[in-house]
């Protein structure tokens, strides 16, 4: 039961950092410029306004990475003997299915799919594979019923915390990074306008 409760709030964290994080497109210009006049001899140079480009939404693309993951990482476990094995073969080959049809979705999305402000870098990487390895461990465990950890506490906690963990430090990089790009847009904007004669 804990596990869906941190899983829901992994989710719901990721929502907000996506909202909050996401790259904004330029504002729209809702008044007249202000009118500036050169220095004598000078000519005015007016910046371009340039449109925001759409991009592959990359975040389906990490969606698959984790998927990969989250598919071949629970087999290995079991097979290695970190993980005892309680499924069926029946369950295997419905989970299996499942997934490669979420990995080749998410493939297929990433491919189609275009947004002009989205998340992307290895913080937005960590932050979504992450959550989507912890939640096909819960599925896995929990739904499926594939596998437990019964036999060693220590993997169980390594299985549970790494999604999480790789979630946390992606949203930790992309609030820095955050930071870093208000920071230079509010200096290159302050360099703008001294050096535009009034």
């Amino acid at each position: 039961m804990t596990c869906c409760i941190i899983g829901f709030l992994v989710l719901t964290a990721l929502g907000r950092v996506r909202r909050a994080l996401g790259r904004t497109g330029p504002t729209p210009m809702l008044f007249a410029p202000v009118a500036r006049r050169p220095a004598p001899g000078q000519t005015l140079v007016i910046p371009a306004i340039t449109e925001a480009t759409a991009h592959p939404l990359a975040v389906f693309r990490y969606a698959a990475l984790g998927c990969a993951l989250g598919l071949c990482g629970p087999p290995v476990l079991v097979w290695a003997g970190a993980a005892q094995n309680s499924g069926s073969l029946w369950m295997w080959l419905l989970r299996t299915t499942v997934y490669l049809l979420t990995f080749a979705a998410a493939l297929s999305m990433s491919r189609s799919v275009t947004l002009r402000s989205t998340p992307r870098g290895p913080g937005a990487l960590l932050l979504v594979v992450g959550a989507v390895i912890f939640e096909l461990g819960v599925l896995d465990m929990h739904v499926f019923g594939l596998y437990d950890f019964e036999a060693n506490r220590l993997w169980d906690f390594t299985f549970h915390a790494a999604g999480p963990a790789l979630a946390i430090a992606g949203g930790l990089l992309l609030y820095g990074s955050r930071g870093r790009s208000i920071t230079s847009r509010r200096s290159s904007r302050s360099t703008v306008r001294s050096a535009v004669p009034s």
